[in-house]
């Protein structure tokens, strides 16, 4: 089960209309389309593919910027227009959000889980603003942990024109990027209960072209610890060990304490600590190993939870 097809189109390229076809033939409960045009960021949606196709091909023809298209296999929500990708985010009439996958959250009044996402929690969590964190793309991936979202943003408080989170999880093929393969095969399936399909798949006849390699991305940004203060210097090649507060080991996404159990973001086997082993110094203002001797600081301070 797919959940949906996403698809994420480069500047100057566009997604062959077979294989938006393909994709929508198994993903056929709505569909949508978004484009960057510089100012602003253009949107429709429908339930009838050809239509949709129809309109977004019109405006791709006017406007080369980055843009998306979304077929949606309906999981939670109605199966209706309101509830076809893309959403605008919150009150935020320049900026819009697809996705792939589920989200942690309930229906509610009908709305899918992306769009209470889109219309309620991101904008209240800062907006597409906080985007241009590394920090915060990371934290909103581990919450939407094995889904895909892409973002297109017109905002000008925004540094990039768009957003791809969990962008490991789908694949890039001559400046498209697609959420999954089911735009490559031909999709037999039956429902089994609301919104839930079994499915079978077999390959289709059209040549796929060869993935483009992953893009590599640079950043530094420097954490800083809203309890103890310490700041931290973060980059693509420490990110992944860098969990918590190596002073005072308050986590850097839920900021609970991580040493007194409160903090669950992560399993143990991440950790390299036992908590009972450690008790806090408020001398020194940090945690310290139980068997450290008092004088000997360094050890005070191991590797982030």
């Amino acid at each position: 089960m797919t959940m949906c097809l996403l698809t994420f189109m480069q500047e100057g390229t566009t997604a062959s209309d077979t294989d938006l076809r393909v994709g929508a033939d198994n993903n056929p409960d709505g569909f949508g389309w978004a484009i960057h045009a510089g100012s602003t960021v253009l949107r429709g949606h429908g339930m009838v593919f050809e239509q949709v196709l129809d309109e977004f091909m019109k405006q791709r023809n006017k406007h080369s910027g980055p843009a998306l298209f979304h077929s949606r296999i309906t999981t939670h929500g109605g199966t209706n227009k309101a509830n076809c990708h893309p959403f605008q985010i919150g009150r935020d009439k320049h900026s819009v959000l697809a996705h792939n996958g589920m989200l942690p959250l309930e229906e509610q009044n009908g709305r899918s889980d992306t769009r209470v996402f889109a219309e309620d929690i991101l904008p209240a969590s800062g907006g597409t603003p906080i985007l241009d964190s590394k920090k915060m793309r990371k934290k909103i991936s581990k919450f939407a942990e094995g889904s895909k979202l892409v973002i297109l943003t017109a905002n000008k408080n925004n540094k990039n024109p768009y957003y791809i989170i969990n962008e490991n999880l789908g694949h890039w093929v001559n400046g498209v990027w697609w959420s999954n393969s089911s735009y490559k095969w031909t999709r037999t399936y039956s429902n089994v209960g609301y919104g839930m399909y079994a499915s079978g798949w077999q390959p289709s006849t059209k040549t796929v072209s060869k993935t483009e390699p992953e893009q590599t991305y640079h950043f530094h940004e420097e954490w800083s610890c809203n309890f103890c203060g310490h700041v931290e210097q973060v980059d693509e090649y420490n990110i992944d060990d860098t969990l918590s507060c190596p002073k005072c080991f308050t986590c850097y996404y839920c900021e609970m304490s991580a040493l007194s159990g409160d903090c669950d973001c992560f399993p143990d086997e991440m950790r390299s600590y036992e908590p009972q082993d450690y008790v806090w110094s408020s001398t020194h203002g940090c945690y310290l190993p139980k068997w450290d001797d008092e004088d000997d600081l360094e050890f005070g301070y191991s590797r982030a939870v």
